[in-house]
């Protein structure tokens, strides 16, 4: 599987990054070999597209007509080339929000939203904390060969009472930098 975060990229460069190029746009650009774009390199495998609420809606149009197609160019080439990929979508965004807004498009979410999977955000689950922070420990500590620790009792009450707007990724490095700031002969994290 390939993930494609979006947002990695300048919008000028995402329908080639997306799409691919032909010989004649690649000569265009100053290079002479064509590029494939993620969905030929997602052949027979899956395509996650991460937050594509920020796709720039001339990217949806594009998108929206290869799923309806299933069939795409390369930028600048006029051969088709088959979707041979699944394609999934994650979002953190409102999606009946951005399409009410005009800032995406609706036929478009339809495509996509064949299985609609709702995760709850971590301050929804806080329950989950516990758990999480010990993955988080034990992966750091296998990470940097550092000793594991224990979170204390304390600061998983403290986390568990955090709004964590940045979610679980938030939660990671928040463990991540208790390791590194604990004190080396403690096997707890206050």
């Amino acid at each position: 599987y390939i993930v494609f975060s979006p947002s990695s990229f300048a919008p000028e460069e995402l329908e080639v990054e997306i799409f691919g190029k032909g010989i004649d746009a690649a000569q265009s650009f100053g290079d002479a070999s064509p590029k494939q774009g993620v969905l030929e390199r997602a052949k027979n495998g899956t395509l996650v597209i991460d937050e594509v609420a920020g796709l720039p809606a001339d990217i949806q149009t594009k998108l929206l007509k290869t799923l309806a197609t299933n069939k795409f160019k390369r930028v600048g080439h006029d051969k088709e080339y088959n979707l041979e990929c699944r394609i999934i979508s994650t979002t953190s965004k409102d999606m009946q929000a951005e399409i009410a807004e005009g800032r995406f498009k609706g036929d478009l979410y339809s495509r996509l939203s064949v299985v609609p999977v709702e995760m709850p955000s971590l301050k929804e689950r806080r329950d989950d904390i516990p758990a999480l922070c010990e993955y988080f420990v034990n992966a750091y500590a296998a990470m940097t060969n550092k000793p594991v620790k224990k979170v204390s009792d304390e600061a998983l009450s403290v986390l568990q009472s955090y709004e964590w707007p940045g979610n679980i990724s938030q939660l990671r490095n928040i463990i991540e930098w208790l390791m590194i700031m604990s004190k080396n002969d403690s096997d707890v994290i206050n």
